[in-house]
């Protein structure tokens, strides 16, 4: 496996147990912060973005196996905040995941 399949497993494993971060992805990888970044960037992309689409991946993934509340949704995207986790699921889409399900806590879908 070349580095960056294992950067982005171990960030999807982090992002499912973890608050992710970049200094604690790179503890896991052997390398300094700044190498991460300069390999990120010798692949054209950096973290803030690599972090962005394996939320998004993740969020996908959850909304094609059904319906899920948005403060579990949030924990499983490394989000400490289901205001958060709205957010960026309104960035990615220009809206929220309704079709797929993602629901209020009290099971109603949500609105924004």
């Amino acid at each position: 496996m070349n580095w960056y399949r294992q950067f982005q497993a171990q960030l999807d494993e982090m992002i499912g147990h973890d608050r992710p971060s970049l200094q604690v992805l790179a503890r896991r990888l052997a390398v300094s912060t700044r190498t991460l970044q300069r390999r990120l960037a010798e692949h054209g992309t950096t973290w803030r973005a690599e972090l962005e689409t394996a939320r998004q991946a993740r969020a996908q993934r959850a909304r094609q196996a059904g319906p899920v509340g948005m403060s579990r949704l949030a924990r499983d995207l490394g989000y400490t905040d289901p205001r958060s986790a709205r957010r960026a699921i309104r960035r990615w889409n220009g809206h929220l995941m309704n079709g797929g399900g993602v629901t209020s806590e009290d099971g109603s879908p949500c609105r924004g």
